[in-house]
């Protein structure tokens, strides 16, 4: 059995020996026929030269990857946010209210964090400012999907949506200005 890396869409590292890996797919060639193995709801831990599984849940997609001052999350679809605490050892599943698909998430420390993602078809921002003990949920008009959130500070933060436009704000998400940056070729 000769197993090669297909695709491996996030990866981070957690110190010079550790990397949590997630997004995986695997070419199997058995008896010269490939399969493709999807690895979608997976993270995986490498470290010393060797792998474990340290979540899995087929019914989760994992999108992203964080850490902020060794503490750990993962987001990705039908509500799901992870929090590790070790290091991406262990993983526990955080409580959300609503049906989000959660693209990105972004933490300026342990406590204020930001998630984006869509919501059926509005785009949302997800705010903490208790470390994931409490929610303020904002829908971001016209936005359908939202791919990607950097906070500059609590006032300022930048979200990156589908059909290259770009959301700002400078006064704590309160509202919010849409760049549209139009069809954009780089030869």
């Amino acid at each position: 059995k000769n197993r090669t890396l297909y695709t491996l869409s996030n990866a981070l590292l957690v110190n010079s020996n550790s990397l949590l890996l997630s997004c995986i797919k695997f070419n199997n060639v058995v008896n010269n026929h490939i399969d493709i193995n999807n690895f979608n709801g997976v993270i995986i831990k490498v470290s010393d030269n060797d792998f474990s599984e340290v979540y899995s849940n087929p019914k989760h997609n994992i999108n992203k990857i964080f850490s902020v001052n060794n503490v750990y999350y993962a987001v990705g679809s039908n509500n799901l946010i992870l929090k590790s605490n070790d290091q991406g050892s262990s993983w526990t599943v955080l409580p959300t209210k609503n049906d989000y698909f959660i693209n990105d998430v972004f933490f300026l420390n342990e406590n204020t964090g930001y998630f984006v993602g869509s919501n059926k078809d509005e785009g949302f921002l997800l705010i903490t400012y208790d470390g994931c003990k409490t929610w303020l949920y904002k829908e971001i008009p016209n936005s359908k999907n939202l791919r990607s959130v950097y906070a500059i500070s609590k006032e300022s933060l930048i979200i990156l949506g589908n059909e290259s436009k770009i959301y700002c704000t400078g006064n704590g998400c309160e509202n919010f200005c849409r760049i549209e940056l139009g069809n954009i070729i780089i030869p």
